[in-house]
């Protein structure tokens, strides 16, 4: 799942071209004012929120509280069977939700779709508005802009044109992910804010960015030390990079490991003053062991070396006959 976020440099462009949102799309009897109302605050609920979609379409008219000034979001996991749960939001986004209430309470609708925020277009089975227009109005909102770009460039210096297809309803809920982790929320919390049970759920909505793997390089580098416990640190992040390879305690600059890539070192050298781990990976442990079980045993030369298995078989017999024989009796008695 991880990397299906939406870049900021992008949601700053969707973002620019928000009025644009619901332009001729039709949604029943509805004013054409309130549809683009209507659409505009789904978008800023799927961004803001990082809700999926569907909890987003079955908010109910009572889905904000204000508490001390902070605004509250009152949703329904379905998926987990828990219910009015609590997310806190931004002013903007609760502001958002209130132009659209006013506008919402002046609207006749189906009996049905009365608690809801967002109402249905049709009396059918539906209570509110359905995944389907959604999506389209999703689709239609996005591929009308005049350009989406990425921050990367052609061999002319001109930026490429972005994947348009990357934009759909579910995407925001990484994007809220991605942009809570590059802003340094702190798992536990990030897992609470995604209703996820288990961190490691969490941590498939977002990749940790490579400036936040250079500062954490930034931050190792300072304190190096070499082998004696002495303080070593290397003069810039490259150069810690360059000069060590990963090991499961850090990284290790013994030249011979960095030399062979320091495959995944799993014993550590317990000897007082060790320069490095020992990488030995499982494998080549595995390979070695099956080498020298297979390999032909060595035969020394000289009276001393060791016998084959049928030599010292035929020396047993010998042993055990003379030992046997009347003479040996005689002479032992």
């Amino acid at each position: 799942m991880a990397g299906k976020a939406i870049p900021e440099y992008v949601a700053a462009q969707l973002d620019a071209h928000i009025h644009l949102i619901g332009d001729d799309f039709a949604y029943g009897d509805m004013a054409p004012d309130a549809v683009k109302a209507m659409l505009r605050t789904v978008y800023i609920l799927l961004r803001d929120t990082g809700r999926r979609p569907w909890e987003v379409r079955w908010l109910r008219m009572d889905c904000l509280e204000a508490q001390d000034s902070e605004y509250i979001l009152i949703w329904d996991n379905h998926k987990a069977r828990r219910n009015r749960r609590h997310l806190e939001i931004g002013r903007e986004t609760a502001f958002a939700i209130q132009e659209w209430l006013a506008i919402r309470r002046t609207l006749k609708v189906p009996v049905r779709s009365r608690t809801f925020l967002f109402p249905t277009a049709r009396h059918g089975y539906d209570a509110c508005i359905d995944a389907d227009t959604v999506a389209k109005m999703l689709r239609r909102w996005v591929d009308g802009l005049p350009e989406l770009l990425t921050d990367t460039v052609d061999k002319d210096g001109n930026l490429l044109p972005f994947d348009r297809s990357r934009i759909f309803a579910y995407a925001f809920r990484h994007t809220y992910a991605q942009r809570h982790a590059d802003a340094g929320t702190e798992l536990n919390t990030l897992r609470d804010l995604m209703d996820h049970k288990s961190a490691d759920t969490a941590m498939g909505y977002f990749k940790v960015s490579m400036g936040k793997r250079r500062n954490a390089v930034e931050t190792m580098r300072q304190h190096v030390v070499d082998r004696y416990g002495n303080p070593a640190p290397t003069p810039s992040a490259t150069a810690y990079e360059a000069r060590s390879v990963a090991v499961p305690f850090g990284n290790c600059k013994e030249p011979s490991n960095v030399k062979a890539a320091a495959a995944v070192a799993r014993f550590v050298s317990s000897a007082p003053g060790a320069p490095s781990t020992v990488p030995i990976p499982p494998s080549s442990l595995r390979s070695r062991t099956t080498s020298v079980r297979s390999r032909p045993t060595a035969r020394w030369p000289g009276p001393w070396g060791p016998r084959s298995s049928s030599s010292a078989t035929s020396a047993t017999r010998s042993t055990l006959s003379r030992t046997s024989s009347p003479a040996f009796a005689a002479r032992s008695s």
